[in-house]
């Protein structure tokens, strides 16, 4: 076997290649014989096996290349980006992300809605933001008004609809007990109901054998109630963070736009934004119109119905 220098830069090359040289069969004469015979005659011991010579090849040529470029040889031709199987793999892989992504989607989906209502309302309220602002208001100042004017609002509709229920819950359980005698007596339209449809009857079945779901149920409720309620402390949340930052926002949204078309897609973007917060702004205004009216005691028509709370005189438009 012929010695190829092997570098002190590949030392593991040099290693395969002393075993080569250990493998190799001594030169003792017999090897002419055998060559004279040919290689089928010569002992089953003694045969080289072709895969043997390759790799003893490959290492003398590894070898060679070690010393040639310091340790990592030549780099080889690139990838055929056309082939079939290069096709495959990078449809294949194409395929497995748009499909993660829409798992990740369909997973986070109440968290997601959540994050888009926030900032959908953020974008509603941003012109009051910018309103304020330009009265040099800062901008924090600015979130924190319309966070109290919105709590100030929310807190006058609770205010304004948990009288009346209190008040009619009251009027339930004092005329319970005459509720119970008309749907006893034969007499009443209630009793009437009662011996047609058997509703007394019905009741006490369903309370009787069911028990279990109506507290499972109502359990059901309070759950429900609890995280309507995380929902809206969230939600709130989230709108107060994009009121704050929704300029950055926006400029990051802006980044993706290619830099040719960049200016062109700032001013749809923001006029979008100024046609949502006029919906959302109009929305709100006719919802509150609509829930003051009932209040004051008037109807859509303009006509009186009763006096407001409070009032001496009755409300007119």
């Amino acid at each position: 076997m012929a010695a190829f220098p092997a570098g002190p830069g590949c030392p593991h090359v040099t290693g395969w290649l002393v075993m080569a040289h250990v493998d190799e069969p001594r030169d003792s004469g017999a090897p002419a014989a055998r060559g004279a015979a040919g290689p089928a005659l010569a002992p089953a011991g003694d045969r080289v096996h072709p895969a043997d010579d390759r790799m003893g090849e490959a290492l003398k040529v590894a070898a060679v290349q070690a010393e040639e470029t310091g340790g990592l040889g030549r780099p080889g031709r690139p990838v055929n980006k056309r082939s079939p199987f290069f096709i495959g793999m990078t449809a294949a892989a194409g395929v497995a992300v748009t499909y993660g992504l829409v798992e990740l989607v369909i997973r986070a989906r109440s968290v997601l809605v959540l994050i888009g209502l926030a900032l959908f309302i953020a974008i509603g309220l941003d012109p009051v933001v910018a309103w304020l602002t330009r009265r040099r208001i800062p901008r924090w100042t600015a979130v924190v008004i319309i966070l109290l004017a919105g709590v100030g609002i929310a807190a006058g509709f609770v205010m304004a609809a948990v009288p009346p229920l209190v008040t009619q819950a009251k009027l339930l359980a004092a005329h319970f007990p005459q509720y119970l005698h008309a749907l006893e007596s034969h007499d009443s339209a209630l009793g009437r109901l009662n011996t047609r449809f058997h509703v007394q009857q019905q009741l006490t079945h369903l309370l009787t054998s069911k028990g279990s779901a109506l507290a499972s149920g109502v359990l059901g409720a309070g759950e429900f109630v609890l995280s309507a309620a995380g929902s809206v402390v969230i939600v709130v949340v989230l709108v107060v963070y994009f009121l704050a930052d929704l300029p950055r926002i926006k400029l990051f949204g802006y980044r993706l736009a290619p830099h040719t078309r960049r200016a062109r897609v700032i001013l749809i973007g923001d006029e979008i934004l100024r046609k949502v917060g006029g919906f959302l702004l109009g929305n709100l205004l006719t919802s509150v119109i609509a829930g003051s009216a009932p209040i004051c005691g008037c109807s859509p028509g303009g006509s009186p119905t009763r006096s407001c709370s409070g009032c001496s005189s009755p409300c007119s438009t």
